[in-house]
């Protein structure tokens, strides 16, 4: 007689069947600890998961702030948390599964930034309620846009991603640098022996100097530890000078040890004047999934040489189902980009990791203790998290775009939009700007993402899909005939 357990297995498998195998087997890069597919032990899987589920945890900050510009009591902001937490848990741990319903690759799902000015807006107008209806219809958007994303391939090419994935670290430096030095101070925060600029970027700084001195010059097996330490180390410093939160120990002291997350679904709303914002996060999100999915596509095979659209189907998919899960009284949730500079770093990126760190997130949700800690981590040791994150995103979307071919169309499509994006950081841009485009111009990655995908619809008027070239007679032809093909490689973006 089969086990119940084998039975429920069973089940499941048929349930979520996995996808059809890639043509080609992937290369493994030599540099790989873990890679997508492998066994970790759980010495090294416990450490990993949670480096990934700290970080991602952090992030639970962006519904904070949002509650408290809003006006939310204590009890609305813990709720709003705990569901938020639940349900980027389990988007991650399907986001991880090999199936239909999931990309496979190491990815964790946490709040989207973005969408703090459409939470903003939806609280202020409708209450929780206008929020889940906002969260609800963008969820399933994004399941109705999963069905249609490989006819977007054209709109996203590997040079498009990688601007994507260069101003992702450019939009992280701001935030990171602002935390390091003590600009985004709370109200409350007094520094001890040192003033709060300088005791802020010390404790900033050393927690980046163990991130990095770890990163390089440790042996491999530590390295997977380097985040880990770095933040205890930073952690620990910023206590020592007087940089941490100044609420952590009444919120700690307040917070129930264990409770169930609170769901439920309010009474929905809807303002048509939110659908600008929802449409610009969708759009936002797309690019994310393909920035995301290309990085860890180019990380796991070392022969890597276009985007699995199968896979990015699947990411998007997972977005809209963990989006309507929050619908329950969550918020938005996009793809962690830190969370890829953090596989890139310890070079593990197997999937098992991110159903692990899923798991952790998960169980988050239950210890309200356990999320008021990690809500308070000192602002100086996320800035110097960030800045370790960003400082590998900048050269991986480099080396994306330069691994195609470049044309002076092509130039134009990334030198622009990359100016476009950098205008956000050096101008005050989005302060003269009409109230409801200033959400569009939040970030450089908004900028920048959306300049380089008109760009490059723009720049492809007139290129041909198939050209012709006859040889004049008494021409050597191989000269002729690679001067010919390196013109079209340009033009049409050909692997180098």
């Amino acid at each position: 007689m089969p086990e119940p357990r084998a039975g429920l297995l069973a089940a499941l498998a048929r349930l979520l069947p996995p996808p059809p195998q890639d043509e080609r087997a992937p290369r493994r890069p030599p540099a790989l600890v873990y890679g997508l597919a492998d066994t970790v032990p759980a010495r090294d899987l416990v450490p990993l998961a949670a480096q990934h589920a700290m970080l991602g945890v952090t992030f639970l900050i962006y519904p904070v702030l949002a509650a408290g510009e809003a006006g939310l009591s204590a009890e609305a902001t813990a709720a709003l948390v705990s569901t938020c937490a639940l349900c980027m848990g389990l988007a991650t741990i399907l986001q991880c599964l090999r199936s239909r319903l999931g990309s496979g690759y190491l990815v964790i799902h946490i709040p989207s930034p973005g969408a703090i000015p459409l939470a903003i807006q939806a609280l202020a107008l409708g209450g929780p309620g206008l929020l889940a209806a906002s969260t609800l219809l963008g969820g399933l958007c994004q399941m109705g846009i999963a069905r249609i994303v490989r006819p977007l391939r054209a709109l996203l090419p590997p040079e498009v991603c990688g601007v994507a994935v260069l101003l992702l670290g450019l939009s992280l430096a701001g935030p990171a640098l602002r935390r390091a030095f003590g600009l985004d101070a709370l109200p409350g925060m007094e520094a001890g022996p040192l003033s709060l600029p300088v005791a802020s970027a010390v404790t900033s700084m050393a927690t980046l100097a163990v991130i990095v001195a770890l990163t390089v010059f440790a042996a491999r097996r530590v390295k997977l530890f380097a985040v880990f330490a770095g933040a205890a180390a930073g952690w620990i410093l910023a206590l020592g000078l007087g940089v941490g939160h100044p609420e952590a120990g009444t919120a700690l002291a307040a917070a129930p040890l264990v409770a169930l997350p609170a769901l439920s679904l309010p009474p929905l709303a809807v303002e048509p004047a939110l659908l600008p914002l929802i449409a610009l996060l969708l759009l936002m999100n797309l690019v994310d999934v393909f920035s995301v999915t290309i990085s860890l596509e180019k990380m796991n095979d070392a022969d890597w040489r276009r985007v699995d659209m199968r896979a990015v189907e699947r990411a998007v998919n997972a977005c809209g189902i963990g989006n309507i899960l929050n619908g329950l009284g969550g918020f938005q949730c996009g793809l962690s980009s830190s969370s890829v500079g953090l596989a890139f770093a310890t070079q593990a990126t197997a999937r098992i990791i991110g159903v692990a760190a899923g798991v952790l997130i998960v169980s988050v949700a239950f210890f309200p203790k356990v999320v008021a800690v990690l809500t308070h981590i000192p602002q100086p040791v996320v800035g110097g998290i960030l800045l370790y994150t960003a400082a590998y995103l900048v050269p991986a979307g480099v080396d994306l775009i330069a691994s195609r071919r470049l044309s002076e169309r092509r130039v134009f499509v990334v030198g622009l939009s990359v100016l476009a994006g950098m205008s956000v950081l050096l101008l005050p841009v989005r302060a003269h700007m009409p109230e409801l485009l200033q959400p569009l111009l939040s970030t450089p990655l908004a900028v920048g993402a959306l300049a380089a995908i008109v760009l490059n619809l723009v720049f492809r008027l007139g290129i041909a899909r198939e050209s012709t070239v006859a040889a004049p007679p008494g021409v050597h032809a191989f000269p002729f005939v690679r001067d010919f093909l390196e013109r079209q490689g340009d033009l049409w973006g050909a692997r180098r």
